[in-house]
């Protein structure tokens, strides 16, 4: 399992739709809001990735997925633990996040916001989904 810095954000949109994060409703990522992105790769599969934006001075997460077969071992955390260490050498005051999975997020110390907080605006929160097989929380961390 190699861990490496991507510019191909759009396979990375396409791992995050097959892993239900449902990219496939908003609007494409500008380009020139990517800040950094990774991708975790297994011989010739991408089995995980993240991409971390900056829109309007706000730095989001917007996207993490690992593939399910490699679920619950680190790779998540190990993501995720790269986003916030760049973050934090680039003096950032803090990252937001639509998280569907609330838990995982709040083990690295994120926490639960109002969705009127976050700089993070996705149909999401019209989608006839919500709230009833899906809960996504808007959540922030501070540097």
């Amino acid at each position: 399992m190699i861990i490496t810095v991507t510019d191909d954000h759009e396979k990375l949109v396409e791992l995050f739709n097959r892993n239900g994060l449902e990219f496939h409703n908003d609007p494409p990522i500008e380009k020139s809001t990517i800040v950094k992105c990774w991708k975790v790769m297994l011989g010739e599969q991408l089995i995980a990735g993240c991409i971390l934006t900056n829109r309007e001075g706000s730095y989001n997460l917007e996207g993490l997925a690992v593939e399910p077969a490699y679920r619950n071992s680190t790779i998540g955390s190990r993501l995720l633990e790269l986003a916030l260490n760049y973050l934090k050498e680039q003096k950032a005051d803090n990252l937001y996040l639509l998280g569907k999975v609330p838990e995982f997020y709040k083990k690295h110390g994120f926490e639960i916001i109002n969705r009127s907080e976050s700089p993070i605006t996705y149909d999401c929160f019209k989608c006839p989904q919500y709230k009833i097989d899906c809960f996504p929380e808007a959540m922030k961390i501070n540097f």
